[in-house]
């Protein structure tokens, strides 16, 4: 493949933030064993008071069923490389022969069935 100019690179980190931060602090009281919840793409971003609330609570998380854990992870790798696209399209974004999208995911997913999943991205 020839191209005219370098690719353009952009990173992905697909990342929910209070899942991070409340793992984090988990870390710092000393609670190593627990039961992930599901993350929420949009979630308003929670307090360091809300978490360790939350935390000091130890609630069952709700379950995760059938293929929500896929679903889930569906609508957050598309969340975020729709708003990649959407930057990319913006004014004054270089133009480029190619565009590669790279993605870090960090989505909490236990037990994702990585195929069913892909498959699923492409209905979102």
């Amino acid at each position: 493949m020839f191209c005219l100019t370098a690719p353009s690179y952009q990173a992905c980190v697909i990342l929910a933030e209070n899942v991070a931060h409340e793992s984090t602090l988990r870390a710092t009281v000393g609670q190593n064993t627990y039961l992930m919840r599901s993350a929420v793409v949009g979630e308003p971003r929670k307090s360091k008071k809300q978490l360790l609330a939350e935390i000091e609570e130890d609630r069952m998380p709700p379950p995760m069923m059938g293929d929500s854990v896929e679903r889930a992870w569906a609508e957050a790798i598309a969340h975020f490389v729709d708003n990649k696209v959407a930057s990319a399209k913006k004014p004054g974004y270089a133009a480029h022969d190619e565009h590669w999208l790279v993605i870090y995911d960090n989505w909490p997913a236990p037990a994702l069935q990585r195929q069913l999943a892909l498959s699923l991205c492409k209905s979102v």
